[in-house]
């Protein structure tokens, strides 16, 4: 469906640390399972409002989350924090896990993609990172990957600010 462009995003003002936290919140469970430490740095900056589908954007996350969980190493440290970026709030999902050769970093977000070494020690379909490229392109931001092996991953995706205050009740 969002290749076909038939999503339609259901758009409001939320603050970038409710999505952010309540995203942490959720990958804390398998975390622990591993021994993995889920952080959240906020700051200021999670007070700013951003025009974004709330569900999509906790797929997102959650699908970075989840990738984090898979490729760090027990006792590892994910961690989720908020940027205010030119009209933008960036957010990243950073992971202290294997890291991703330089070659294949430019594939990530291609459909069925998935780097050799990872295929035969983790299952999966190679969806994941183009559904979230569709998803953040979609409310008209960023998506892209830092990495280098050894030293973890970082996923960063930008989220357009809203004009908008959060409505608080």
């Amino acid at each position: 469906r969002l290749s076909g462009n038939k999503v339609q995003l259901q758009r409001t003002s939320v603050t970038a640390g409710e999505l952010a936290c309540e995203a942490a919140g959720n990958a804390r469970f398998d975390a622990m399972r591993k021994e993995i430490e889920v952080k959240l740095e906020a700051g200021p900056e999670g007070a700013e409002p951003v025009h974004a589908d709330s569900p999509r954007v906790q797929q997102i996350l959650a699908n970075l989350l989840t990738n984090a969980i898979k490729f760090t190493p027990e006792g590892g440290t994910i961690t989720v924090s908020l940027r205010k970026d030119e009209g933008f709030m960036r957010f990243c999902v950073s992971d202290t896990g294997v890291g991703i050769p330089p070659e294949d970093l430019p594939r990530l977000f291609e459909r069925f993609y998935q780097v050799d070494a990872t295929r035969k020690y983790h299952r999966g379909l190679g969806l994941g990172l183009e559904i979230c490229k569709n998803l953040v392109e979609l409310h008209g931001g960023k998506i892209w990957a830092e990495s280098a092996p050894g030293y973890g991953s970082s996923f960063y995706f930008t989220l357009p600010l809203s004009a908008q205050p959060v409505k608080t009740i």
